[in-house]
């Protein structure tokens, strides 16, 4: 089981990290300081390729169609871009938010020749770049994010670093990436306090609300880590801030969460964000006056902020909804906190309920097997392996060594069905051909970087795969949809929370192995061939060994040392 202590030190971890970096921010010399100051862009024109639609066409092409008055595009001054993996609609972006985007992603008055750990740089709108070397997980980051490719042009003093991601990507609306990591389809909807009165509260009244229960419950000795890391990202601190009423806060201990954390692996209830804020909601009591529990003579109903009906009751001993209260105090805004043991409203029936609709957030066992490194491919095949309908893509799983491309977690893929194959006559394709760099990037070409939902597969969408090519989506009137030309089946088969699966009846660019299923055929009509020339003979010729050779070439060395003695007598 998860220890309770790692989950808050992970917590507090958290916080400290924020504050760091921003702090860090302020402080920070950058390398190239005396270079950000020029009003220079460096002229790609050069470097444009008509028909390539890559990620870094698609942003050099941005660069060199970019007006910005003052600034002057030089070919004699190095520079490192930095290609952000997105896709862009540029007719439908404002001219300022496309300079903010070109300059995030430009490093002036430097090219590197080479990564270096721990470097600093400034952009062009002067935010810090940091390179850094995750040597144990054998890769380079900018700013956190993976570097895909790394390659300099000597001669035009312009290095490229292409990236798994955009620079300043949470600032920034603009960025259409494959998949969004904040995706808003499961955060609470806010909600609107009818009687709130926020003329009447100043602004130093507000922090003094919160934080004297934030203070509060970092003194409680039973532990309140837990419903802390919870009320700051709930919409309960706007509630609290902004109302003149006084409030019942039922806190639940942090031993009261962990009864729902699961044992080792599976599915923890309070990673739905809109479960989570229904459950804040619903314990925390809004009242005109305060509560005396001791008036209390047989029970009080009360309506918690979320629908649902707290009951007090004082005898034998205080209680809500028949959980023990195990201490109060009144804070001196008014409010009143009571520590329960228990979170209320939560019931095995409930969870397993959610379980069936988030199982998208059902946390997966750790396996060693077929590949540790990658969490989601082995998964994948696994629960592939054990279904009769796709037994060819198991095997060139099996075969194709993808898991180097695929680490981790956090992918799409697009899984065909054993007739997709079959009607290529790719299921008679050998080993051989199934461990080849083709069958490898063929494979690839199903997997996108990034979890899709249905949702996210709108007309006309377009994906880059692992494997280099784009994909397509599309929708008929009847609500289908389509990934090129293959029919989706089947959406949302989630692999725990390391990605999505998407059933479909056609494999994707099957042009990939063409020449290999046409080596098939010839091999096949040879093989016919011989066959009807077998037929021919009625004796079976033997067969030539490799001894027979050696004896042969022996005879003939022989025999041409006869004509050469008698030569020469």
């Amino acid at each position: 089981m998860f220890k309770l202590s790692l989950f808050v030190l992970f917590l507090i971890i958290c916080d400290i990290a924020i504050a760091s970096d921003v702090q860090q921010k302020h402080e920070t010399l950058f390398i190239n300081q005396e270079k950000l100051n020029k009003k220079l862009l460096p002229n790609v024109k050069h470097l444009l390729k008509e028909k390539s639609d890559g990620y870094r066409q698609q942003f050099l092409r941005l660069l060199n169609n970019l007006e910005v008055d003052g600034y002057k595009f030089v070919n004699d001054t190095p520079f490192t871009i930095i290609i952000p993996k997105i896709s862009f609609d540029a007719t439908n972006i404002d001219k300022n938010t496309i300079q903010q985007l070109i300059f995030e992603h430009i490093i002036p008055g430097v090219q590197l020749k080479k990564l270096k750990d721990e470097e600093i740089y400034g952009n062009m709108n002067q935010n810090p770049v940091e390179i850094k070397n995750q040597t144990l997980l054998n890769k380079w980051q900018v700013n956190d994010i993976d570097v895909l490719k790394f390659n300099r042009i000597s001669a035009k003093l312009i290095s490229f670093i292409e990236i798994d991601g955009c620079l300043n990507d949470k600032k920034n609306n603009y960025v259409k990436r494959n998949i969004q990591e904040h995706n808003s389809y499961n955060e609470p909807q806010k909600l609107v306090q009818k009687n709130a009165n926020k003329t009447d509260i100043s602004e130093k009244a507000k922090e003094i609300k919160t934080g004297l229960l934030q203070n509060y419950l970092s003194t409680m000795k039973s532990g309140t880590k837990v419903f802390q890391h919870f009320l700051k990202s709930s919409n309960l601190s706007t509630i609290l801030e902004d109302a003149t009423d006084n409030f019942i806060i039922l806190v639940p201990s942090d031993t009261a969460f962990q009864r729902w954390q699961p044992i080792d692996w599976g599915f923890f209830p309070f990673s739905v964000p809109e479960f989570t804020e229904s459950i804040m909601q619903n314990h925390v009591v809004q009242l005109k006056q305060p509560l005396n529990l001791k008036s209390i003579e047989n029970e009080l109903k009360l309506k918690a902020l979320g629908g649902e009906f707290i009951t007090f009751r004082n005898l034998p001993k205080p209680s809500v909804n028949n959980v023990p209260i195990l201490s109060n105090a009144t804070l001196s805004n008014g409010n009143d906190v009571y520590m329960i043991s228990e979170v209320l409203f939560m019931t095995d029936a409930k969870v397993s309920k959610l379980h069936q609709m988030n199982k998208d957030k059902e946390t997966p066992p750790l396996l060693a097997f077929p590949w540790f490194n990658s969490q989601f491919l082995s998964h994948s095949f696994l629960a592939l392996e054990k279904d009769n309908r796709f037994t060819q893509i198991a095997r060139f799983l099996n075969s194709a060594d993808i898991a180097p491309f695929i680490p981790g977690s956090n992918y799409t893929f697009f899984v065909p069905f054993d007739e997709a194959f079959e009607k290529y006559e790719f299921d008679e394709l050998s080993d051989d051909v199934l461990s080849s760099n083709k069958s490898i990037n063929f494979i690839l070409n199903h997997f996108v970087k990034g979890r899709l939902y249905n949702r996210d597969l709108n007309d006309g969408e377009t994906f880059e795969t692992i494997g280099g090519q784009i994909i397509k989506i599309k929708k008929d009137y009847s609500g289908n949809k389509f990934v090129n030309q293959a029919t989706i089946v089947e959406s949302e088969v989630f692999v725990y929370n390391l990605g999505t699966m998407f059933y479909i009846d056609d494999v994707l660019y099957p042009e990939v192995l063409h020449s290999d299923y046409k080596n098939i055929q010839v091999t096949k009509h040879t093989e016919h061939e011989n066959d009807s020339s077998e037929e021919l003979f009625t004796t079976e010729m033997p067969e030539i060994t490799e001894n027979d050779e050696i004896f042969n070439l022996m005879k003939t060395s022989a025999t041409s040392s006869s004509n050469i003695t008698g030569n020469m007598s």
